[in-house]
């Protein structure tokens, strides 16, 4: 009878224990932390208020003075908003421009450091979003420019491959999530500082 009794109180403290950890993980998640695999999810309402609109594309790039800046097309093409990345932790909204555009766009190909091809998605026409000033870029449309299509078909887009630095961003209807894994951030900023 006391092993009968035993077992029921070692079942118990099993079944406390488990609601705790459930209950410590619920309370994880409901502050956009995952203890289990080390992700954080920051919300929009959690970041500038830029970034509390939908988008339709976004460019990560990466300035010539070593910062990383967000670029996220608003507002059916008509507005760019800018943050600063390079530190996940602290994303800071640095500017909003309007844009001369004929729609939505898709980043298609860098030109350069200081330049970015876009296609306008209606009319699949080319243009040429210039940020020699990396808060205040400009759109210019390619007037009679003859690219060639088979270099811009879809999938032959030249893609800027990077490091993968623990960050990722998603663009949803109620705005912009950031999705941290600190451990690789700091694996990546470690790279950073030392490349060797």
């Amino acid at each position: 009878m006391q092993e009968n009794v035993k077992d029921s109180l070692s079942k118990r403290l099993r079944r406390t224990a488990l609601t705790i950890v459930a209950g410590g993980f619920i309370a994880a998640t409901t502050v956009h932390a995952d203890p289990l695999n080390g992700t954080v999810l920051i919300a929009p309402t959690d970041l500038p208020v830029l970034a509390r609109q939908s988008g339709e594309a976004m460019l990560l790039h990466e300035t010539i003075d070593g910062r990383t800046l967000l670029y996220v097309e608003q507002q059916q093409g008509a507005r760019l908003a800018v943050f600063d990345v390079t530190d996940p932790a602290h994303i800071k909204g640095e500017n909003s421009v309007q844009l001369a555009s004929s729609g939505p766009f898709d980043f298609v190909s860098p030109l350069g450091d200081q330049a970015e091809l876009v296609r306008f998605r209606r009319n699949h026409e080319d243009a040429v979003l210039s940020f020699p000033r990396v808060k205040d870029p400009s759109l210019k449309t390619l007037q009679g420019a003859a690219l060639q299509d088979s270099i811009l078909a879809p999938g032959n887009n030249f893609l800027s491959v990077k490091a993968d630095t623990g960050t990722s961003f998603v663009l949803k209807e109620d705005g912009l999530y950031v999705i941290r894994r600190p451990a690789l951030e700091s694996i990546h900023q470690l790279m950073t500082i030392s490349p060797n």
